[in-house]
């Protein structure tokens, strides 16, 4: 009975020393992935929409659709990611506003000189691509973030900027001049992630 007693804790520390646990890693769509990556493919803006539960309308200015899209990218990655990570970036569209929030997230996290940009294109989405880079500034990255939540919360920022994009008379426009109010409008602008074709 002795040698059992003295056998159990050697065989116990030797299977827990060979039982590794599950890396930090991170996916916005919550799929498997290793610790190298912090992945926000496919479909990053709209995810990101998806995910925080809120909505940058496509009446809401370019300029303040990129700073909403870049401010909710920089609150999941300074909350999920960290440095020595690849950053996974993804455009289904290929269009302008994707290029611009990606540039300002990676400008942020990464150097420069590390953010690498391919084209992935499908029969279905001709224009899609994908950036990556290292992310070695997450510390800064968080620092920006806290300060904007900090100065104006993110979902305030898009109601403020989503009054800026509507007409004068209350009533928004979609594609129409500004005070008239024109009814025809296409999911995309509904869900603030592209136009009506």
């Amino acid at each position: 009975m002795r040698k059992f007693t003295l056998i159990l804790p050697a065989l116990s520390s030797v299977l827990l020393s060979t039982v590794t646990l599950p890396a930090s890693a991170y996916s916005l769509w919550n799929r498997t992935t290793d610790e190298s990556v912090c992945d926000f493919s496919p479909m990053t803006t709209y995810r990101l929409l998806q995910k925080n539960k809120t909505n940058i309308p496509y009446v809401v200015p370019e300029p303040d659709q990129v700073e909403g899209y870049s401010r909710l990218a920089l609150r999941e990655a300074s909350a999920h990611c960290k440095d020595g990570q690849v950053l996974v970036l993804h455009s289904t569209q290929g269009n302008n506003l994707d290029a611009q929030v990606f540039r300002g997230v990676t400008s942020e996290l990464c150097m420069i000189a590390d953010v690498n940009q391919k084209a992935v294109p499908t029969t279905e989405f001709p224009k899609a691509f994908e950036v990556r880079c290292r992310i070695v500034k997450i510390a800064q990255a968080r620092d920006v973030s806290a300060r904007k939540e900090a100065e104006k919360p993110t979902e305030e920022f898009i109601r403020e900027s989503f009054k800026l994009g509507t007409a004068p008379s209350g009533t928004v426009s979609f594609g129409g001049r500004a005070g008239q109010q024109d009814s025809t409008f296409c999911l995309g602008q509904l869900l603030g992630i592209g136009r009506c074709r």
